[in-house]
């Protein structure tokens, strides 16, 4: 299990124009069993996303694919 922590490194305004693909992203990771919690952290500077995976390049590879990350 590795545990990320996401940190926005653009005004929340920016960030809430990809939130739906954001839920997206988890709600596809959720349902195969990838992810097992997830929320925001306070004062909304970014979010902790805990993957089931003991490979750090892989949970990489999926953090990528979050369009947080990407844009």
């Amino acid at each position: 299990m590795i545990v990320t922590t996401l940190t926005y490194k653009k005004p929340l305004s920016e960030v809430q124009k990809y939130l739906n693909e954001h839920i997206v992203f988890l709600e596809k990771f959720y349902a195969k069993n990838v992810f097992l919690a997830s929320g925001r952290r306070d004062n909304r500077v970014g979010g902790v996303i805990i993957v089931l995976s003991n490979d750090l390049q892989e949970v990489k590879e999926i953090m990528a694919l979050d369009p947080f990350y990407k844009h």
